[in-house]
């Protein structure tokens, strides 16, 4: 009788941890969604660090799966939340996912045949780098093109498979590096690049989370949970972003970014 009982109070206290856990990336899937769909990132960036703390404890790779799980959420929603309002330009969004498309394959393939640590510092030194870009390339002498001039295809498909490779490597939308480079080539509004860019990363993401899946590196209930997050928090920051002026969104953008790759780099 009394095995059982320690057995049955074991088994209540595994279920407590399975449900906190999941409460737990469900909390960090609203919170990189709403950040991610207000940025025009996937969330990428916030949540891997936390996936890999705050009593979740995944693995770089599982937290990476975690993540692209939650990035397509926040991706589908972003993108149909601006699509509605008309934010979208659906010939870019499409020639830089297809792109992103060739490359992620080969990223995730790098992702596992590099030691977690080193891949961790990876990712950090990544975060670093970018985080400053949006702020800062507005206040470069490079002028955007005129709104009448005509996409840089090429350009643009660079873009998406740089994008693409980083969300098969880092568990990344891409979108660090997709709306920093659409806000400076090309003749969009701050709007219409977030929806753009937030277009652009489902396609690649999802195969990128598919491959990890096929890795065995997919939590299914961290997962689900992480991604129902990422839809309700997104859902609410692409209401909250059309409130907010561009320059303070750039300026949250390179503190949390940046901030997070040092703290990884130094890890």
């Amino acid at each position: 009788t009394n095995c059982s009982l320690a057995s049955g109070h074991m088994a209540a206290f595994a279920s407590l941890q399975r449900f906190a856990r999941g409460a737990k990336a469900a909390a960090v899937g609203m919170l990189g969604g709403s950040f991610g769909s207000m940025a025009g990132v996937g969330g990428g960036a916030v949540m891997v660090p936390m996936l890999r703390g705050l009593g979740i404890n995944l693995s770089q790779h599982q937290a990476h799966a975690a993540s692209l799980a939650a990035v397509v959420a926040t991706g589908t929603m972003g993108a149909v939340s601006f699509a509605v309002a008309e934010k979208v330009d659906y010939a870019a969004a499409g020639t830089i996912s297809g792109a992103a498309l060739l490359c992620v394959r080969l990223g995730t393939r790098l992702s596992f045949a590099l030691q977690g640590k080193g891949l961790s510092r990876v990712f950090g030194l990544f975060l670093t780098l970018a985080g400053p870009s949006v702020p800062l390339m507005h206040l470069s002498d490079i002028q955007k093109p005129d709104k009448d001039q005509p996409h840089n295809w090429f350009l643009l498909a660079a873009v998406g498979g740089v994008a693409g490779f980083a969300s098969g490597l880092l568990g990344v939308g891409g979108g660090v590096i997709i709306t920093p480079l659409l806000a400076l080539f090309t003749p969009l509004s701050q709007h219409m690049v977030i929806g753009t860019s937030l277009a652009s990363m489902v396609v690649p993401s999802s195969m990128a989370f598919f491959t990890y899946y096929r890795k065995g590196a997919v939590l299914p209930g961290i997962a689900s949970s992480i991604a129902a997050g990422a839809l309700a928090g997104s859902g609410l920051g692409s209401l909250g972003v059309m409130y907010i002026d561009d320059q303070t969104l750039r300026w949250v953008f390179a503190a949390v970014i940046t901030l997070t790759g040092l703290r990884m780099v130094i890890r």
